[in-house]
């Protein structure tokens, strides 16, 4: 499966701490480096017909391949199963609305072509 990558137990880079003669001084603000922006980690496999650490189940498919590790929370609660519901119903009232216009727009269509004849 997917293993994440090691993590650091000291990260000593990412926060400096302010020196004792700072608190004398209570205006002054501990300085705190910013850690730079920490992109998930990932699994690129840029060409994988080439790549031998493939395994394919039936005909090899061009292309490239990645693989990321996503985390959530649980969507075990009564709230979530209602956001789906309403989620559903948007979505066919939406998809019946396309329909609708599409079905209208065909309907035009023919009378411009009826007319041009």
């Amino acid at each position: 499966m997917f293993d994440g990558p090691p993590v650091e137990e000291d990260n000593a880079d990412a926060v400096a701490e302010a020196n004792p003669e700072d608190e004398e001084d209570k205006s002054r603000k501990t300085s705190v480096k910013e850690a730079p922006e920490k992109l998930p980690h990932h699994i690129l496999v840029e060409e994988v017909v080439r790549n031998p650490r493939m395994h394919y189940f039936k005909v090899p498919r061009l292309g490239s391949y990645i693989a990321i590790q996503l985390e959530y929370e649980s969507s075990l609660h009564e709230e979530a199963f209602d956001e789906g519901v309403k989620e559903m119903i948007s979505v066919h009232k939406r998809r019946a609305d396309l329909e609708d216009e599409k079905a209208e727009w065909e309907k035009e269509e023919q009378t411009r072509k009826e007319a041009k004849e």
